[in-house]
């Protein structure tokens, strides 16, 4: 977190970095699908799946449409 610690952080910004991040929990989950018997880490998984992907449409679709309509000033 140090990296981003003096970032000036605008909504594009942030989406663009979200979508990988997203992205990557997919991957990861999917992953451990095919590696784990373990009955809570399959449901978190999945469960992590599912909502990553509704995210990352929606991520997608904010970005592709530019429906963010101001830069903030958030300093992390």
């Amino acid at each position: 977190m140090e990296h981003i610690k003096h970032m000036k952080l605008d909504d594009e910004m942030y989406i663009k970095h979200m979508i990988p991040h997203h992205q990557v929990a997919v991957d990861m989950s999917k992953v451990l699908l095919k590696n784990t018997k373990n009955d809570f880490m399959i449901y978190l998984a999945n469960r992590i799946i599912r909502s990553q992907q509704e995210e990352l449409i929606l991520l997608n679709d904010m970005l592709s449409k530019k429906i963010y309509s101001y830069q903030s000033n958030l300093i992390i």
